[in-house]
């Protein structure tokens, strides 16, 4: 499995569905016998609101993010 990719899927998702998603994804490592990704993925917090927001503003808007980031 690539925990890279599923990481990267799972912070771009809203909070609310966070910890369904990364379940199934557990889920699915256990079933393919991948304990090392299983171990990771549960490993994964849901992201509180605000870190969600700055991670979709980077996804969606990254140059209005470097500007906002030079602000500090």
């Amino acid at each position: 499995m690539d925990v890279e990719q599923i990481t990267e899927g799972l912070y771009g998702l809203v909070p609310a569905d966070f910890v369904a998603a990364r379940d199934a994804h557990v889920a699915k490592a256990r079933k393919a016998k991948d304990l090392v990704a299983a171990k990771v993925i549960t490993a994964l917090g849901r992201p509180a609101v605000a870190a969600w927001a700055a991670n979709r503003l980077a996804r969606e808007r990254p140059q209005e993010a470097q500007r906002f980031l030079r602000l500090t």
